[in-house]
């Protein structure tokens, strides 16, 4: 009889300890299906890393093998391909078109549903106040940015878009970042201030990180172009 209540406790320690294992199968699961969601790549290959790693110590866990292999050679492969992310050389140019440009119009049709998310009311209407610059990533139209000289002379950005896969801020690093030749063209035509209307949420949270601030009024962000 004494051998009852150690077998009970034994299988109590044995459900709660299947329990927590099934608790990390579920983490693992649920952040390997939300790495699968990214657009942007690095973030993917971050996120499945993790993911890799998560399911590797479950495998260990509940003793199967197989799990353990398939997840650390994942895993590998994952770093692999990080390293090769984070150290690859990159080249970024800007390329100014016309406002008439029969590409630009394809661009904006094709990503008009994924741009909308970052700026709801955009509405692009042509006029020779307005400025479109595709940012070119190793020769492929990555970002586009579209300024508009107002009435009262001051230089608004009404998009600053990325597209899905290069959402990484490296293109807004390119363009923002003091001494950068974007910057340098904003200069040269004598505006030091480059205003913002409140775009979406999303889009708003980006441009603070990218040095937009608060204008004194108008509810306005506003971009200090270094000296």
């Amino acid at each position: 009889m004494a051998c009852q209540p150690a077998r009970s406790r034994a299988r109590e320690y044995m459900q709660e300890a299947l329990s927590i294992y099934e608790i990390i199968g579920y983490v693992a699961a649920v952040v390997t299906i939300v790495s699968l969601t990214m657009t942007e790549v690095l973030r993917l290959r971050i996120l499945n890393l993790v993911a890799t790693i998560i399911w590797t110590v479950y495998g260990l866990l509940i003793a199967a093998p197989s799990v353990v292999v398939t997840n650390v050679v994942l895993a590998c492969i994952n770093v692999v391909v990080l390293i090769r992310i984070l150290t690859a050389k990159e080249y970024f140019h800007l390329v100014e078109v016309k406002p008439e440009s029969e590409f630009l119009a394809t661009f904006l049709n094709v990503y008009d549903r994924e741009l909308r998310r970052y700026y709801p009311g955009f509405v692009f209407q042509k006029s020779d106040r307005v400025f479109p610059f595709f940012a070119l990533r190793n020769v492929t139209a990555a970002g586009l940015f579209i300024v508009e000289v107002r009435d009262d002379g001051r230089l608004f950005l009404i998009l600053d878009f990325s597209t899905p896969g290069y959402q990484d801020l490296r293109i807004g690093r390119f363009v923002y970042t003091p001494g950068s030749r974007v910057l340098d063209l904003v200069r040269e035509h004598g505006f030091k201030q480059v205003y913002s209307e409140m775009p979406g949420p999303k889009q708003e949270a980006y441009l603070r990180r990218m040095g937009f601030r608060d204008a004194e009024s108008d509810n306005l962000l506003v971009f200090d172009v270094a000296a």
